[in-house]
């Protein structure tokens, strides 16, 4: 059949106009007219002709209504509602964007899933297994749930554990332990830049619930405690690091909760290992702070444990098996400064203390100890008393003088001083002013760096 070349006719243009407004584009409706009249109209002929009779669609209604009449709606629809296929599986089914299956989706009047109910139904079917861990690892669980997780019974079968942190080295860590419980485990994104974890567990692990229930449970650890205290430490705990006045760059143990009574036990434990600490309110119900520009109210009081005696600090660090890689790299250098020479020196104690003793390599009263040192009367009588009950001073008669473990720190003391002068000036973190670094590779072990304390 030989193609017609021709002027559109008025019954031509009204059909044209009846195919275009029926939601076809000027190229399929020119298509349209040729496959019915055999009549060649090309597209911008066909859009000059109709723009002098009807107003003509923009660009984005063009491409709103070529998304809905190029895709299958129904089979969309089913897929989305019956089959639970996520909108990008879809888009590739049909070649097409996501965004494009979203406006079918919408234009057919179907709710659009949530980003966390899509991945729930994402991992589909996943195996759960039955714990089967050492007592440790066990009560390490405890510890890091009872820190930082929430813990629920979402069926007679499932236990979930969730986790909502900015810290993406603590979902790590809730992977790691996990991943070989069960299969069905969930990371995302948060909104404002965090991260959102949850893990469905076999019932069996309903000891996560029991420890949130009843946390006097901790009382009965042995052997487990410091596995517990590991976990808790890598969810609530930190190695706080400050530079003070007097006493200068120094770090301390902190553990935060709203539990007191749970602090208070873990004190108890401390004690037991010979290990100080104190328990304080540290933020109180009804402040407020803001984060990421929203105002945040404390609903409860905050508490914290707090270790800070330098030894206790080296002792606990040690024992405790970290798991959180930003911890483990702070008590490294925590350990590395509070057993070196470098905080020997730079302690304002021990530098007290030899310049003191220094004075006292003759006999002295108290009244020409005061002299010396620019001390009140009575300031020097109890420095003398504490030093003498130390051992570091010994009393004759009214004078008083350095004794044998004095004359050692004097010596070990200024060999600390030798050793640094030799290093050179560089600018430690957390100091304000240049002080001898790098740290020797002869660092003092903590027995070494004590025996003067």
């Amino acid at each position: 059949m030989q193609v017609v070349k021709m002027k559109i006719g008025s019954e031509i243009l009204e059909e044209a106009k009846r195919i275009y407004l029926s939601g076809n584009s000027l190229r399929k409706t020119a298509k349209l007219i040729y496959q019915k009249h055999r009549i060649n109209i090309g597209k911008e002929t066909m859009r000059r002709y109709l723009k002098n009779v009807i107003k003509l669609r923009s660009k984005k209604e063009c491409c709103a209504i070529k998304r809905g009449n190029a895709l299958d709606e129904q089979k969309i629809a089913e897929l989305y509602t019956k089959d639970f296929l996520s909108l990008k599986r879809i888009a590739k089914l049909f070649n097409a964007s996501a965004s494009g299956i979203r406006y079918v989706l919408i234009k057919n009047n179907i709710k659009i899933r949530g980003k966390w109910e899509g991945l729930r139904l994402a991992i589909g079917k996943y195996k759960k297994y039955k714990f089967n861990g050492t007592k440790e690892e066990k009560a390490y669980l405890m510890g890091i749930t009872l820190g930082d997780a929430h813990v629920r019974r979402t069926s007679a079968f499932t236990i979930e554990v969730g986790v909502t942190s900015t810290r993406e080295s603590l979902i790590k860590i809730f992977v790691n332990i996990f991943k070989k419980h069960t299969e069905g485990i969930i990371v995302s994104k948060d909104e404002k830049k965090g991260f959102r974890f949850v893990a469905y567990l076999d019932k069996d692990f309903d000891f996560l619930l029991k420890i949130k229930e009843n946390t006097e449970l901790i009382r009965n650890f042995k052997d487990e405690f410091l596995a517990f205290l590991t976990g808790f430490f890598d969810a609530d705990g930190c190695i706080a690091k400050s530079k003070r006045l007097r006493r200068g760059l120094r770090y301390e143990i902190k553990i935060g909760n709203t539990n007191k009574e749970l602090l208070e036990i873990i004190k108890e434990k401390l004690r037991v290992l010979e290990i100080t600490s104190n328990v304080h309110l540290y933020n109180k119900k009804g402040k407020c702070h803001y984060l990421y520009g929203k105002k945040i109210v404390s609903r409860k009081n905050y508490y914290m444990l707090e270790i800070s005696r330098r030894e206790h600090v080296i002792k606990l660090l040690r024992m405790l098996d970290l798991k959180h890689e930003e911890k483990i790299a702070r008590k490294m250098e925590a350990i590395k400064f509070l057993t070196s020479k470098q905080h020997i020196v730079n302690n304002y104690y021990h530098s007290t203390l030899y310049k003191r003793l220094c004075s006292l390599q003759k006999l002295l009263t108290v009244k020409e100890f005061a002299i010396k040192n620019n001390l009140t009367y009575y300031a020097a009588l109890d420095y003398l008393l504490r030093n003498t009950k130390r051992g570091f001073i010994e009393k004759r008669g009214k004078r008083y003088v350095v004794n044998e473990k004095g004359k050692k720190f004097i010596v070990f003391y200024e060999n600390c001083l030798k050793e640094l002068e030799s290093q050179p000036l560089t600018q430690p973190k957390g100091t304000k002013r240049a002080t001898r670094f790098p740290i020797p590779a002869s660092s003092l072990t903590l027995a070494t760096s004590s025996m003067f304390l």
